[in-house]
């Protein structure tokens, strides 16, 4: 019972884990979009 209960918390630990990875990689994305478009609209204002 006690190996059972072993493997559910190690099955959690690591679904939190990757569940992190997921939200950290969308967050991540979001913020270098956010840079990609002040850098055009710096370009813009520089060569317009």
């Amino acid at each position: 019972m006690r190996d059972y209960i072993m493997r559910f918390i190690i099955a959690g630990i690591m679904a939190l884990c990757v569940s992190l990875l997921f939200l950290g990689g969308k967050n991540g994305q979001a913020s270098f979009n956010e840079i990609e478009r002040q850098n055009t609209a710096d370009n813009v204002h520089l060569t317009g």
